[in-house]
């Protein structure tokens, strides 16, 4: 459970890959490794450094640096800095990974990390979901009580508690497959987290509206 929520440390931006094993953005990370690929994905430079530190822009400052160049040839060269300055082309702002369950965060924490994860090719998906999600449950609810209204107003109804409890139970079942369905399919990445978000309430709004529609032209009245 602990190591779920850990900080992903892994990054790709651009030709680079990083592996930032501790730290943060602020005050800069420690042990580091820092990967320049082609596109191919051919390993073309290998930088170990003890702490990377921002300085401006994409430049960041690298200490303790041991840095390995690999030549098509088959040829590599190693060399040992105490200090030097690297443009990563990667911001400052590109590392703002925060750990913890996206359905905890605010509006604003789930867009910074969207956008933050996109830069640097984690998986974003769930925060989308989350994201889309603080506005689609409670809306949820309004179909939702249309449709349970539509259901317990129709013609020829005869008046049950029974019966309108185990109306309320099924929507709510249905609601809440739905839900589960859809976001197994965001994290599968075989739907988009905006239509997962948003198709239980828009199901429950087109049930609401064929029942409430059958209820005016006189089409549901079944007795009970």
């Amino acid at each position: 459970w602990r190591f779920y929520f850990q900080p992903k440390q892994w990054f790709r931006l651009g030709d680079h890959v990083f592996y930032l094993r501790a730290g943060g953005p602020d005050e800069g990370f420690a042990d580091v490794t820092v990967l320049r690929l082609t596109p191919s994905f051919g390993l073309v430079q290998r930088i170990d450094a003890s702490a990377m530190v921002h300085v401006s822009s994409t430049r960041w400052r690298l200490t303790g640096v041991l840095e390995r160049r690999f030549y098509p040839d088959g040829e590599s060269t190693l060399t040992t800095l105490e200090n030097a300055v690297y443009d990563l082309g990667a911001e400052k702002n590109a590392f703002r990974i925060r750990k913890g369950r996206p359905e905890q965060m605010r509006v604003a924490e789930l867009r910074e990390q969207v956008e933050a994860r996109a830069e640097v090719g984690l998986p974003s998906s769930q925060f989308s979901l989350a994201l889309h999600n603080r506005f689609a449950y409670p809306l949820a609810g309004v179909p939702a009580a249309l449709l349970g209204v539509g259901l317990a107003l129709r013609p020829g109804r005869r008046a049950s508690l029974t019966g309108a409890i185990s109306q309320g139970l099924v929507i709510a079942a249905a609601l809440w497959g739905l839900m589960v369905v859809t976001r197994t399919l965001v994290q599968s990445d075989r739907l988009p987290a905006g239509i997962a978000a948003w198709l239980p309430p828009a199901v429950l709004m087109v049930a609401g509206s064929v029942v409430w529609y059958a209820r005016e032209s006189g089409g549901l009245r079944v007795r009970r």
